[in-house]
């Protein structure tokens, strides 16, 4: 079932993944670079572990540069998801019960697209560094939670490995998971194996260690240390970022949104514990108590349709409780493990809720789906499913004591969880059916689609005119971002800075910015209207970059405008700039050009008179 439903939204979403301008083309434009010679971090300013674009590369250089290629590895990379999520949830739930979580996984988290910026996937995902570190530590929290229940000490070495792995995928947020899961294992060693607590102390600092090795010999080798700390280091100084990820810019409305949203979604399971009460009470499980199922999805339906009616942006309160429900869930076996009669089976799921929320500590009060880091949250929608359908029973306890009630409970429960994330689901895969506007790079045989309209229009008369009136040995770069003209056009961007971006401009500096400009000089600017206000800055040359805008119009010649000029205008727009040559250049440029005009002319001549 779960096969056919992932081939069917494949087909359906096939080639309409991704933005072109923000971010979802940066792995195959790194890996295409790695395999040109550039070395990481010194030619090329990634903000991410090494891992995933030297693996990327390698698998290019088996199966060409292409966009099927990497297609191929976001397909491989979500199917491994899938298992993982599965085995992860059959510890604890039905095989019902885990279907449904992979159903909801893949058409509200991996294949989605649900607003302007369309980044939001994970079979070309905004960042395959992203989606490997979820896979790593998905891998890594399913291994140590069958150690936990089984006490094989080979999943403890397994476990070691994927999160070395997960600290070369995406350095700096892995510090939070590992900080997780050690934790995790000092609590269990305190609580059963309190002679090998040092043991279990050193066992916890191996995956830190051996990545630590990894580095060091990719930095002797490379000699890349400064540039690796400046890029990724440097950009976790982002505070104002990562304020806002993180839901500390506004904590009003971040507290707001998590109690309006656990206020609906806890009432209805309230609601729904009663009404398996008195369905039992009342009917005793004859057969018209399956008919009684109808009008309580209807109900359930309902409440979901006027919530989406009378909510003005209802997407942000979907699992919005998140964070809320993972505290809770803590505290409910925290104090379960304080009893004798708490099971092994209990203490994995306090250190599953334990770990779900050390890991989602970059968007700890903006944990939605519709959000910056929401491949995080696999193991938050595990612990949602595990705190709705398993933890309930123990909270509802005077309620759910009667076997019939609790089958009543999970199947409504169950219908619930489906239904509630059902009008974004639509929303989405309408917003896939809307995408007909196909590009095509002939030589390479990339495709893409793209949503019809204006933005379209102008973006489409960018691309012609650039394969026009460029060649592959041009070097061009877009500005602040744009990353995917460069590879679906094949063109080379010469700077270490493949964006400029704000978050760019405060860490490196703009003089650094525009001294990089002024060396490198690639003989194609390209200024496109992409808005930044995830960095509180919304217009290159106006909020910020307005040195770097200046340097570009005394160095370059304005040559084509499409649309309005960038920023100018609420319209998308883009500018086309080519470097400024120096007299004695352009005579020579126009007598080569003449030059080779006059041979053409002149082959011509000789096939018509052969002929």
């Amino acid at each position: 079932m779960i096969g056919i439903c992932f081939f069917i939204m494949l087909k359906a979403s096939w080639l309409k993944w991704g933005n072109i301008l923000i971010d979802t083309y940066r792995d195959p434009y790194v890996a295409g670079k790695i395999l040109n010679g550039a070395v990481l971090y010194k030619d090329i300013g990634y903000e991410m572990g090494p891992l995933t674009p030297y693996l990327l590369a390698f698998i290019a250089k088996i199966f060409g540069i292409g966009i099927y290629t990497f297609v191929g590895c976001g397909i491989v990379l979500t199917i491994l998801m899938v298992v993982l999520i599965y085995r992860i949830s059959r510890l604890f739930l039905s095989r019902l019960a885990c279907v449904e979580i992979i159903l909801i996984f893949l058409m509200l988290f991996a294949i989605r697209e649900h607003n302007y910026n369309d980044i939001g996937n994970f079979i070309l995902p905004y960042s395959f560094a992203a989606v490997m570190y979820a896979l790593f530590t998905a891998a890594a929290l399913y291994c140590l939670l069958k150690f936990i229940l089984t006490d094989k000490h080979l999943y403890l070495k397994v476990w070691i490995i994927f999160v070395a792995l997960g600290f070369l995928a995406r350095p700096v947020i892995s510090f939070p998971t590992w900080l997780g899961f050690g934790t995790a294992l000092l609590i269990y060693a305190w609580r059963y194996q309190k002679s090998r607590l040092g043991r279990f102390f050193i066992t916890a600092f191996l995956p830190l260690a051996a990545s630590a090795v990894v580095y060091l010999v990719y930095f002797s080798a490379t000699g890349v240390f400064s540039y690796f700390k400046e890029i990724v280091w440097g950009m976790a100084k982002l505070s104002y970022v990562y304020r806002r990820t993180m839901g500390l810019y506004d904590l009003r409305e971040s507290l707001t949104r998590i109690l309006f949203s656990f206020i609906w979604e806890g009432g209805t399971a309230l609601c729904i514990a009663g009404l398996s009460v008195c369905l039992t009470r009342r009917f005793n499980l004859e057969k018209k108590t399956v008919l009684l199922f109808i009008p309580a999805l209807g109900c359930i339906i309902f409440c979901n349709f006027m919530f989406y009616l009378y909510t003005a942006n209802p997407n942000y309160y979907l699992y919005a409780s998140f964070p809320l429900v993972l505290a809770i869930g803590l505290y409910v076996y925290f104090c379960r493990m304080r009893e004798r009669r708490a099971g092994k089976k209990d203490f994995a799921l306090f250190i599953l809720f334990m770990f779900s929320l050390f890991m989602n500590t970059r968007i700890f009060l903006r944990t939605y789906f519709d959000g910056i880091g929401y491949c995080l949250l696999f193991s938050s929608l595990i612990g949602y499913f595990i705190f709705s359908l398993y933890t309930a029973r123990v909270i509802f306890a005077p309620l759910l004591s009667n076997k019939k009630t609790v089958f009543f409970y999970r199947i409504i429960m169950m219908c619930f969880l489906f239904c509630m994330p059902l009008m974004p689901i639509l929303y989405s895969w309408g917003r896939f059916a809307q995408k007909s506007s196909l590009l095509i790079n002939k030589t390479s045989g990339d495709k893409i689609y793209f949503h019809p309209g204006y933005d379209t229009d102008i973006l489409f008369r960018l691309f012609y005119y650039i394969a026009g009136h460029t060649t592959r040995k041009d070097t061009l770069t877009v500005v602040p971002e744009g990353i995917g003209i460069n590879y679906f056009l094949r063109r080379d961007n010469p700077l270490r800075y493949y964006h400029v971006n704000p978050g760019f401009f405060e860490n490196i500096g703009e003089d650094r910015i525009v001294e990089e400009f002024s060396q490198k000089k690639p003989d194609v600017i390209v200024v496109v209207q992409r808005g930044t206000p995830e960095y509180g800055k919304r217009s290159f040359g106006k909020d910020y970059g307005m040195g770097l805008d200046k340097w570009i119009r005394q160095n370059y010649t304005l040559e084509k405008v499409f649309g309005s000029y960038p920023f100018a205008t609420k319209k998308f727009g883009a500018a086309f700039y080519r470097k400024t040559l120096p007299s004695l250049e352009k005579i020579k440029l126009f007598s080569r050009r003449k030059s080779e005009s006059r041979r053409g002319e002149i082959k011509n001549r000789r096939r018509s008179l052969s002929q």
